[in-house]
């Protein structure tokens, strides 16, 4: 049954995008003389940390005769979820708005009425499927409002070597559950709250402004869809309490992807290592739940990271994590002159809290040894799954992937229909 639902998502993208799309004498132009590619894409999927989705995707390219690279993309997706959520963003890249120097934006919003929250540090908090939006019961969830707008610069320092910096503003809302058909008043946030552990100048949420400062060493072949090379990243984060908040951070993240062909570029092996770190500052605990690149994600755990794992399951003040998968392009054809590859996807996924986040006051509120304690919130998660991907003009990537834990307390299976490969 999932090999079908696998099979249904891939074609459904494919034939939605090529139908949608406008040929005429562009479509017939070699691919060196391509200029424009228009994707819409009505989506309709499912995320098991959110639910069922309804909405659509829209990735408009310039190539300017740089096909498969582009001048210009702009991306525009909104998305309604079954349990409510609302997530709408605009992004936007490009080198050539600035002569010499690479522009990102994004903006976006997401409203969560049934927000997930599980504590701080995973396994010492047990989880209990049946509390977890299921008859009444949202014991794991919270209220959460995210409006976030960044513009990122980036140009080349050296051979290869780039500097990035970014400038953003959040502002995030937070507050007890109250959906109906939900109980509000059994929840583990309310509990927190009440103990403590979430402290009174971030219950509400807050606003921030961080600056990003990173260098990036990329031999990659394509940015988006890669046969070779590697990229190593380290990118620090600033977020002085300027706009008096009573929350500061200051976080450091370096990373490393490679990606080696394997006979042909037809079949890859990709991986990535990851360290983030809490180095300074008094961070509120959704500040925790970042994960800091030049595209800012969720924390560990969900469609991002440590796929299977529930989303934002792992609280800390520093992360470690890896992704290994081999991309396996079974399919490449064209269809409306287009260039389409159908690829499928085995991947493992694991990661670590290794610096817990609180624990002091955790062990206190449960009345455990602290020691104890962060040896269970210092454990490994391990997840593996299948995915797969439909590729259109190399740019345009649409990828499903099922995730399942080792450990049920992490989740039973993660399925999640997102656009681009997770790294």
């Amino acid at each position: 049954m999932r090999k079908g639902f696998a099979r249904n998502f891939i074609l459904a993208v494919v034939l939605s995008s090529a139908t949608f799309v406008p040929t005429g004498a562009n479509a017939a132009k070699p691919d060196s003389l391509r200029t424009v590619s228009l994707n819409p894409f009505p989506s309709i999927g499912y995320n098991s940390d959110y639910g069922m989705w309804l909405g659509g995707y829209l990735d408009f390219n310039v190539y300017g005769g740089l096909y498969p690279n582009y001048k210009h993309r702009i991306c525009v997706e909104y998305l309604h979820y079954s349990r409510s959520p609302q997530l709408f963003y605009v992004e936007y890249d490009s080198k050539y708005l600035i002569p010499g120097i690479r522009v990102q934006s994004k903006i976006s919003y997401f409203d969560k009425p049934l927000n997930n929250f599980f504590g701080y540090g995973g396994f010492p908090v047990l989880y209990d499927p049946a509390m977890d939006r299921h008859d009444g019961n949202a014991y794991y969830s919270n209220w959460s409002k995210e409006l976030e707008a960044w513009v990122a610069l980036e140009d080349d320092f050296l051979d290869k070597l780039k500097w990035n910096v970014m400038l953003m503003y959040s502002d995030t809302r937070i507050s007890q559950i109250d959906w109906k058909g939900y109980d509000s008043s059994n929840s583990l946030f309310r509990e927190y709250l009440e103990n403590g552990l979430v402290r009174e100048n971030e219950s509400g949420g807050g606003r921030s402004l961080m600056l990003k400062l990173g260098l990036r060493y990329d031999t990659r072949d394509h940015e988006l869809n890669p046969t070779s090379g590697f990229c190593a990243d380290a990118n620090l984060a600033l977020s002085p309490d300027l706009l008096g908040r009573g929350n500061d951070f200051y976080k450091l993240n370096v990373g490393l992807r490679q990606f080696i062909s394997i006979g042909s570029e037809r079949n890859v092996l990709a991986y990535h290592l990851n360290w983030q770190g809490t180095i300074g500052g008094n961070p509120a605990f959704y500040d925790q739940t970042r994960i800091l690149g030049l595209k800012m994600t969720d924390g560990l755990g969900g469609n991002r990271t440590v796929r299977g794992v529930l989303a934002d399951r792992l609280v800390g003040n520093d992360y470690l994590w890896a992704n290994a998968e081999l991309r396996l392009r079974a399919f490449d054809f064209r269809l409306l002159g287009r260039r389409i590859f159908l690829v499928g996807n085995p991947f493992a996924d694991v990661g670590r809290i290794t610096r817990p986040f609180r624990s002091q006051d955790q062990a206190k509120v449960l009345n455990r040894d602290v020691s104890d304690l962060n040896k269970e919130i210092t454990r490994w998660h391990l997840t593996y799954g299948m995915g797969g991907q439909a590729i259109i003009d190399y740019n345009f990537i649409a990828s499903i992937a099922f995730g399942f834990p080792q450990d049920r307390q992490d989740g039973k299976m993660g399925v999640y229909m997102i656009m681009d490969y997770i790294f």
